[in-house]
């Protein structure tokens, strides 16, 4: 009886020390994705960052970036070069070359470059590979048109900025991935 009680008594002490182990460990190495932010909590901030650069950029130099004539910038053409002017590349479009904003080199993963310049078309992207859009007023009205159809309410905003989410469709009926500077 004195031996059995002994064994258990070992087994117990095992566990403990075996448990008190793991807990150190748990507090020592957290799981990764707990301490990186989400994909859209990454996008959220980078509209956001659009959105300073250009108005810091007008600013600076009493009007916006106009890209295209319209101020839309919704093509991976007319992103890349919004882009170069914002971060002090491109000499007409900021003569001053003022870095308004700090752009990393895309990430390649599964094929699509993502979070960064796509070095094949000069595009920011977004973290799930496709080019950030970009709406500028145009002066013509107090505020760029919401690329939302069914959105009524007003944006407020001299820019906007938006990333179509991981499914990289606009407008659909359920556009809750979408990202939005505005909203």
């Amino acid at each position: 009886m004195a031996s059995f009680l002994s064994l258990i008594w070992k087994l117990t002490k095992i566990a403990l020390i075996l448990f008190v182990l793991l807990l150190i460990t748990g507090l020592l190495f957290p799981v990764n994705r707990c301490r990186t932010p989400s994909k859209r909590t990454w996008a959220k901030n980078d509209v956001v960052q659009i959105v300073n650069a250009i108005k810091n950029f007008n600013v600076e130099y009493g009007y916006y970036p106009q890209v295209t004539e319209d101020g839309s910038c919704e093509s991976a053409a007319a992103n890349a070069k919004l882009f170069r002017i914002l971060s002090g590349t491109d000499m007409k479009g900021n003569p001053k070359a003022i870095r308004f904003m700090e752009i990393p080199k895309a990430k390649k993963s599964r094929g699509l470059f993502h979070s960064g310049i796509d070095p094949q078309t000069g595009a920011w992207n977004d973290p799930w590979g496709h080019f950030y859009r970009v709406r500028i007023t145009d002066y013509s009205a107090l505020s760029p048109k919401s690329p939302y159809i069914d959105e009524k309410t007003p944006t407020f905003s001299d820019c906007l900025a938006w990333s179509l989410g991981k499914d990289g469709i606009q407008g659909e009926k359920n556009d809750s991935d979408d990202v939005t500077s505005w909203r």
